[in-house]
């Protein structure tokens, strides 16, 4: 029986003894501009409408990362942009955090995307170094039966039926309607964009290379 198991997860290779024949787990992944994503991804963070009240939470743990004499730390205060928690945070990285860690700090890291592809190793936790860059694209090329690209979702689609049919089949266009977030924002200012590409470098020469690795495979 064939089972799809969903959800935001570092590469982790199992174990013979866990997963052996006839079994077998397949990696597959979507990636997506690293601006687009990272933008997305705070205010999806801080949407009112989450469930369990995540999203007022993590807007209070936004809050909190201001000066005190700020009116953008004050409950019921104005909204902070991205980039007004970027320019005035007295720690910006994490703004750009994954909340559902259990610490800031790990939250910041999460949100590479070198980390999801890197896995468990050690100098994974340095998602800015050439070892990380390295191993995260020695498992992408290795260990994920196909990669995707947000905004080459056509190609995408056309990559996971070709590798994965008994999953992907008749999906076309199901999976073409899905190409819209909800929550609407306000996108990247330049401030934001010139951050991003600055503090996360190595999160666009993996998109770059996937991106590129893709077109070649079609």
């Amino acid at each position: 029986q064939n089972v799809v198991y969903i959800n935001h997860i570092f590469f982790h290779e199992l174990a013979p003894h866990v997963v052996g024949p006839p079994h077998t787990v397949q990696y597959i992944q979507m990636v997506r501009n690293p601006i687009h994503r990272l933008v997305s991804l705070y205010y999806f963070s801080i949407a009112p409408g989450r469930a369990r009240g995540l999203g007022h939470r993590a807007l209070k743990r936004i809050r909190s990362l201001f000066n005190s004499t700020s009116p953008l730390s004050r409950p019921g205060g104005p909204i902070p942009s991205l980039e007004d928690c970027l320019r005035a945070a007295n720690d910006p990285d994490q703004c750009l955090a994954w909340d559902r860690e259990p610490n800031p700090a790990e939250g910041a890291l999460t949100s590479r995307m070198v980390r999801y592809f890197c896995g468990y190793d050690p100098v994974c936790l340095h998602p800015e170094s050439e070892e990380a860059f390295s191993l995260a694209c020695e498992h992408a090329v290795h260990k994920y039966t196909a990669v995707g690209a947000l905004e080459h979702l056509r190609q995408s689609v056309r990559l996971f039926r070709r590798r994965l049919p008994q999953f992907f089949l008749g999906t076309f266009e199901t999976m073409m309607r899905l190409h819209a977030n909800s929550v609407k924002h306000r996108g990247a200012t330049r401030y934001v964009s010139a951050y991003i590409r600055e503090h996360h470098r190595n999160d666009f020469r993996l998109y770059n290379f996937l991106v590129s690795r893709l077109q070649k495979q079609q």
